[in-house]
C-alpha cells in the first residue's frame, strides 16, 4: 500500500465516478482503475461495487475509507504537533549588533512580527566590537550577528548572507572652525587628526579610515584611542575627526555633525552552520524587507 493507493481512494469515494476522480487528479482513468485493483489485491477485500452506470463502496470499502479519513486527520495534527515541539525548542535566541548602532529604527517591528509568527520567543539583543562579535558568534554565544562584513570572511564554521549597504560618515564637531561652511568636502578635512580605535581584528576601523582617505587622495593622520567612546569624546571636544557609518547612534547628537563619504559599508548576518535554530531565518527575512521599505 502507498499513497498514490491512498490517494485514489479517497478521491474515488468522494466522486464515485472513475472519470471525475482522474479529471480532479489529472490523470487518465485507467490509471486510477489500475491503482484501485492493486489495492484492493493487497488488502484482500473488494472495495468498490463497479456497474456500466455507478459505483459504490461496498460495506468493507466503507470501512476503510473511514479509517483512512481518520488516519489523514491524524496525520496532519501530528504534523502540527510536531512543527510546535521544533518551534519551542527554538523559542530562544540572541542576536549581537555591532557596537554603537542605533537599530530602533527597525527592531521593534522585527520583534514585533516574530513575537506574532512565535508567540513563545525570547529574544535578546546584545552588542559588542568586531573583533568580539565575530569571537562570540564563533564560540556559540550568540546565534546571529548582524556587522559590518570583512571580519567574518574566512571563517570556516560561518554563514554569510550580505543584506544591505549603508553609507560612511565624516563626523566632527559644531564647534569645528569649519562646521558653518558651506559644501563641505572630504577634503578639507586632510589636515585633521581623525580617530579610531583598536580592538585586534582582522580589518580594523583603522584600515577603513586608511582607505576612505586614500580614495580621496591623502593619507591621513591616525590617533588611537581605546574605544567608540573615545572616539566620540575626542571628536565632540573637537580635537579631530572619526568616520562612523549610517547606523552609528551619535547621528542625533546636537554637538555633532557630519557629511557623506564615497564608501559605502557591506552589512551582513552571520551565523554559525551548525545552528539550526528557525528563528535566524526568520528575523533575517524580516530585516531584509524592513530595510527594502
Amino acid at each position: 500500500m502507498n499513497e498514490i493507493q491512498i490517494q485514489y481512494f479517497m478521491e474515488l469515494c468522494k466522486t464515485l465516478s472513475f472519470t471525475k476522480a482522474a479529471q480532479n487528479l489529472y490523470v487518465s482513468q485507467p490509471a486510477i482503475s489500475k491503482q484501485i485493483i492493486s489495492l484492493e489485491k493487497e488488502l484482500g477485500f473488494q472495495l468498490f461495487e463497479r456497474s456500466n452506470k455507478s459505483v459504490s463502496l461496498t460495506p468493507v470499502g466503507k470501512l476503510f475509507y473511514e479509517f483512512f479519513q481518520r488516519t489523514i486527520i491524524d496525520y496532519e495534527k501530528t504534523i502540527k504537533n510536531a512543527q510546535k515541539i521544533i518551534n519551542e525548542k527554538n523559542t530562544y535566541i540572541v542576536i549581537g549588533f555591532l557596537e554603537g548602532w542605533d537599530m530602533s529604527k527597525y527592531l521593534p517591528y522585527i520583534t514585533k512580527a516574530l513575537f506574532s509568527s512565535y508567540p513563545n520567543i525570547s529574544i535578546e539583543f546584545v552588542s559588542y566590537n568586531y573583533k568580539d562579535l565575530s569571537s562570540k558568534l564563533e564560540n556559540k554565544e550568540i546565534d546571529l550577528a548582524i556587522s559590518l562584513s570583512p571580519n567574518f570572511e574566512d571563517l570556516p564554521n560561518i554563514k554569510i548572507k550580505e543584506i544591505t549597504t549603508i553609507p560612511s560618515l565624516l563626523f566632527f564637531s559644531s564647534f569645528h572652525p569649519l562646521a558653518n561652511k558651506i559644501n563641505l568636502s572630504f577634503n578639507d578635512f586632510k589636515d585633521e587628526t581623525f580617530f579610531v580605535f583598536s580592538d585586534k581584528s582582522k580589518i580594523t576601523s583603522r584600515d577603513i579610515v586608511i582607505k576612505i582617505c586614500n580614495s580621496y587622495g591623502f593619507t591621513p593622520k591616525i590617533s588611537v584611542v581605546p574605544n567608540i567612546e573615545s572616539m566620540i569624546l575626542n571628536v565632540k571636544n573637537g580635537l579631530g575627526v572619526a568616520i562612523f557609518d549610517d547606523w552609528i547612534q551619535y547621528k542625533h547628537n546636537p554637538v555633532l555633525k557630519y557629511i557623506q563619504t564615497n564608501h559605502k559599508h557591506k552589512i551582513i548576518a552571520a551565523w554559525n552552520k551548525a545552528n539550526e535554530n528557525n528563528i535566524i531565518d526568520s528575523f533575517i527575512k524580516e530585516l531584509v524587507s524592513i530595510l527594502n521599505e
